[in-house]
């Protein structure tokens, strides 16, 4: 067998599983509210692959409702019905405002593979002229016909650009889900052809593979991927699903499914460029889907900014993900809070006053929440000088008492009564202050980062000013860091 021939039974074969693209088609039904009715017919939902859906109704007829309307077409009545105009002739104005619209609550589809059900206050628009109605949803379920236990979920990633290395676990070589599982070698003694066997069959290996949970995940690129990176970057399209994120359900599955968004912002954090995902799809142990779940997917256009992780240099984020998936501190509302902030901090285009401003009202949030918000300004001193500084405290204190007592006597009420709180605001001057400055000392002596004591030699202004820019990435990062000693 020559080398051509070993190339060619050894590459990698695309697995067609996953569509961008798709549609749901089938027979549609759409629940109003004012007057209570259904309004029926074949519907249609395109769904791109940023997660946009366009629905269109071919509306047929109105069933269960009680409202008696008077029309000599079933068009008409309809059109009166979610138009909420039940005078006896045909005439219905499709240009009045919203507040006459029947308030659509729930629209269902019926398709042979499966139904799509979506809930809430739906908007949608009529057209006299085609018996059509357009409906506009940002969240709904897919659920097919076939009940098998789920076993994987999976979520098409928008704007994930990074570096993938080799990945040779032997859990994903041939996972169902991979988009170019590895092929088997066959045996042989010429050394030679195998290793040329072997550069063929794992040249599709490059994955970011994660840990969720206990069980093993993993990020693959999509075929076209280095023609999609090179269109974001020249800014020839704005939005593309690039990667595939793949693991395995665990734990609470209602918990689960609604979860893509708390990873796309850890992705974000990591490869310095907002990453959101589309929708996601549970399926079962041979790679069928089962369900989809749609949500408002993320509209924000490609910009690259800061990456804290160099994944092509020495990898990480495939690491990150593990230790965040194991940490109960990860589900904490501040602590996405605080990785959105350096997400929108990190973009090469913000001024650098934003990015900062960005940056110090992270620094406030964490500071509050790990009950830094105040300090006692005697902690940060010596005991010879705490000592000192009582002296001089009490000293003042008794001073201002006098001058007060002397106020009240010369019938100065409200001299003495503001005497009276500047003697109480020297009472507590050596007890709490909210200085930025201080804070960012307590995050850096809290973490054991040695750049406390950078601060103290070069002054806290100099450092803030210049040198906090360099180094407030990785400050902050922290909060992942330590995580990983948390398991």
């Amino acid at each position: 067998m020559d080398d051509m021939s070993i190339w060619e039974k050894y590459s990698p074969i695309l697995n067609p599983w996953f569509s961008s693209e798709f549609t749901y088609e089938g027979w549609g039904k759409a629940s109003f509210e004012n007057p209570i009715g259904t309004v029926e017919g074949k519907t249609k939902i395109i769904v791109n692959e940023l997660g946009d859906l366009k629905i269109e109704m071919e509306y047929e007829r109105l069933i269960d409702t009680e409202v008696s309307i008077s029309s000599n077409s079933e068009t008409f009545r309809i059109l009166k019905f979610i138009h909420r105009s039940f005078s006896k002739d045909d005439q219905v104005s499709i240009g009045i405002s919203d507040e006459d619209k029947n308030l659509c609550s729930k629209l269902t589809l019926n398709t042979e593979e499966g139904i799509f059900v979506s809930e809430g206050n739906i908007s949608w628009t009529a057209f006299e002229f085609n018996d059509r109605i357009v409906f506009w949803i940002t969240r709904g379920t897919f659920e097919m016909k076939e009940k098998n236990k789920p076993k994987y979920w999976v979520a098409p990633l928008i704007n994930f650009i990074s570096d993938f290395n080799r990945n040779q676990h032997p859990l994903l070589i041939q996972h169902p889900l991979r988009l170019y599982s590895t092929p088997t070698i066959l045996e042989t003694d010429d050394i030679e052809k195998k290793n040329n066997a072997l550069f063929a069959a794992n040249r599709k290996n490059f994955l970011i593979g994660f840990e969720f949970g206990e069980k093993i995940g993993f990020i693959e690129r999509m075929p076209d991927y280095s023609e999609k990176e090179q269109k974001l970057k020249s800014e020839q399209v704005r939005q593309s699903v690039t990667a595939l994120m793949v693991g395995e359900i665990t734990g609470d599955l209602e918990n689960t499914i609604w979860f893509p968004h708390e990873y796309t912002n850890l992705l974000s954090f990591a490869s310095g460029s907002e990453v959101g995902a589309s929708w996601l799809e549970l399926r079962d142990e041979e790679g069928k889907l089962l369900i989809r779940k749609h949500f408002p997917s993320h509209k924000t256009s490609y910009e690259k900014g800061y990456a804290v992780i160099n994944e092509g240099l020495h990898g990480g984020t495939g690491h990150l993900l593990s230790v965040a998936s194991n940490s109960l501190e990860f589900q904490e509302t501040h602590i996405r809070v605080l990785i959105n902030h350096l997400v929108q901090a990190s973009s090469h285009n913000r001024h650098l006053e934003n990015r900062m401003t960005i940056l110090i009202r992270a620094i406030e949030g964490l500071s509050e929440k790990l009950g830094f918000g105040t300090q006692n300004l005697m902690n940060y001193l010596p005991e010879t000088y705490q000592q000192k500084i009582n002296e001089i405290l009490t000293e003042a204190r008794v001073k201002v008492e006098k001058i007060t007592r002397q106020a009240r006597k010369e019938n100065l009420l409200e001299a003495s009564a503001s005497l009276k709180r500047i003697e109480s605001r020297i009472a507590n001057a050596n007890n709490k202050d909210g200085d930025f400055g201080l804070k960012v000392i307590d995050l850096l002596k809290f973490y054991k980062m040695p750049d406390a004591a950078i601060m103290e030699k070069l002054g806290q202004v100099f450092y803030l000013r210049f040198v906090m820019p360099q180094y407030i990435k990785a400050i902050l990062m922290f909060r992942m860091v330590l995580i990983t000693q948390m398991k």
